[in-house]
C-alpha cells in the first residue's frame, strides 16, 4: 500500500506496507474421499459433489455409478441419473452393489430409510 493509505481519522501516517490476503475456493473439496475413488479417473468437480459412489458387480461384469448432490453449486447433472464408468452389462438381477464412498448426508438418509423399513419401535424394549 502506498504511504499514508488508508487515511487514519487521527491523522496518523502509515508507512508504505504490504497487505497479504488469503483466498479460498468455493468448491466443496475432496476431503474424506478414499484414494480408491480418487483413482477412478473421474473429473474432480464431479467427485467433489459426489453423494454416493458405488461399484455394481454382476455375473457379466461391473461398473461404477456416481450420484451427485444437486444442492452443491453448480449442479453437475448426476443427481437423478448416475454417471456410469464402464460398459459391462449389469441389467441382471444377480447384481451386488458396494458403496465405495458416501457423503455424511447420504449416510444419514440411509439411516432414516433403515428406520422406515424397520418400522416404529416399541417403548417396552
Amino acid at each position: 500500500m502506498a504511504k499514508g493509505w488508508p487515511a487514519m481519522a487521527n491523522g496518523e501516517q502509515r508507512p508504505e506496507h504490504l497487505v497479504v490476503k488469503q483466498a479460498r475456493s468455493l468448491d466443496p473439496g475432496l476431503r474424506g474421499i478414499p484414494l480408491e475413488v480418487l483413482n477412478l479417473g473421474v473429473r474432480r468437480d464431479v467427485l467433489a459433489r459426489a453423494r454416493q459412489v458405488a461399484r455394481v458387480t454382476c455375473p457379466a461384469g461391473e461398473h461404477v455409478e456416481i450420484l451427485t448432490d444437486p444442492l452443491l453449486f453448480p449442479d453437475v447433472g448426476y443427481a437423478e441419473s448416475p454417471l456410469i464408468l464402464g460398459t459391462a452389462d449389469t441389467s441382471g438381477s444377480a447384481c451386488e452393489t458396494e458403496v465405495l464412498h458416501g457423503s455424511p448426508g447420504q449416510y444419514l438418509l440411509g439411516l432414516l430409510d433403515a428406520d422406515a423399513l424397520i418400522g416404529p419401535r416399541s417403548s417396552d424394549g
